[in-house]
């Protein structure tokens, strides 16, 4: 990991990776229409991750991010619902009104495997979200709208042996009211 303070207001981060997990948990079809999940496969990683976050004396703050993974069985085989490349980027500003921040999320997910080896497409998500923080000592109130363009998308089903779905459809457009309390 690399993480550098460029200047007092911008900083890097970079990212290498490698990691092996082992006695992964899988469905084997044990003959007789019977299936049983046993433990065995053999999962490795690389990847790269880079970031970057500038923050203004406005209050104004981006940052952004991308990573890329190659993970795969090491019999060869492409894992499911993994995706090579994620990214986001993320603007925020402060209001002047109420103690209000208003931020904006554009996040990205590459296609990815199905259970059917067929892949779900890539997609982009934008996210709205209003927040105020000092209106009570504790307490942060929200306002969100996740998808904020009524964008469709799937994601991969689970892999059992008792999932008929190969893919299942997100939901659109949502909002989301949160109060948090802190103590």
């Amino acid at each position: 990991v690399i993480d550098h303070r460029l200047v007092n207001d911008f900083s890097v981060r970079g990212s290498l990776y490698q990691w092996t997990m082992l006695d992964i948990i899988t469905l084997v079809d044990v003959g007789g229409g019977l299936s049983q999940f046993q433990s065995g496969g053999k999962v490795e990683a690389s990847g790269l991750e880079l970031s970057a976050d500038k923050t203004w004396d406005s209050g104004n703050r981006l940052r952004g991010s991308v990573s890329y993974q190659d993970v795969a069985y090491a019999s060869g085989g492409d894992l499911l619902n993994s995706p090579n490349w994620l990214g986001k980027l993320n603007y925020s500003s402060p209001l002047p009104w109420a103690g209000l921040r208003l931020g904006f999320e554009l996040q990205y997910d590459a296609r990815r495997l199905t259970n059917e080896e067929t892949y779900v497409d890539d997609y982009w998500l934008s996210n709205l979200n209003l927040t105020a923080s000092n209106w009570a000592r504790g307490l942060e109130v929200s306002l969100g709208i996740r998808n904020l363009f009524n964008e469709a998308y799937q994601h991969p089903a689970p892999f059992t042996s008792r999932n008929w779905q190969n893919v299942l459809e997100q939901e659109g457009r949502s909002v989301r009211i949160k109060l948090e309390y802190r103590f």
